[in-house]
């Protein structure tokens, strides 16, 4: 392959990364005494200059997403009828925190969030934060390296699984 070639090939490949709009990869970060945690900048390229962090309704993490996403889950609740809409203002109202990156790329974590996630002040100062492709989430270390290793094993078991059979 000329020099030429590979130049092409090495610009192709690049422009592919720049086009890359998911949220994936796994970071692992301290929790100041403030309750501030680092955003990886690839992530905070993509949620923008504001983004919500909320309690996950079905495990004990955090989940981070765009304005334009928060926007459409809200939109979601507001067409709930009665009780269940109630129930879920109720969950999310007081429980998601508008945000934006200070300077330094970290973001503020409320008290109570980390509880509910079981990260920074008493419990663990690290956390990890990963790419879920349409959001990002915030775990406890621990937490998550236990709920991968379940969610695998059950991925691996799993002989109906439409995703399993795309990827082999």
């Amino acid at each position: 392959m000329s020099d030429m070639e590979m130049e092409n090939e090495a610009t192709l490949e690049i422009d592919a990364l720049e086009q890359f709009t998911e949220f994936t990869g796994t970071f692992r970060h301290s929790i100041d005494s403030k309750g501030r945690i680092f955003m990886p900048a690839k992530y905070r390229e993509l949620l923008g200059a504001a983004f919500v962090i909320a309690k996950d309704i079905r495990l004990h993490c955090l989940r981070v997403y765009t304005v334009a996403d928060w926007k459409k889950y809200l939109n979601v609740i507001n067409q709930m009828d009665g009780e269940q809409q109630a129930m879920y203002r109720r969950f999310f109202g007081p429980n998601a925190i508008p945000q934006k990156a200070d300077p330094q790329g970290r973001a503020t974590i409320s008290k109570d969030l980390m509880k509910y996630a079981n990260i920074g002040g008493e419990c663990s100062k690290d956390a990890v934060i990963i790419g879920c492709i349409t959001n990002v989430e915030i775990w406890n270390p621990d937490d998550y390296d236990k709920y991968m290793e379940q969610e695998t094993e059950r991925l691996l078991k799993s002989e109906n699984n439409e995703a399993r059979k795309l990827l082999w």
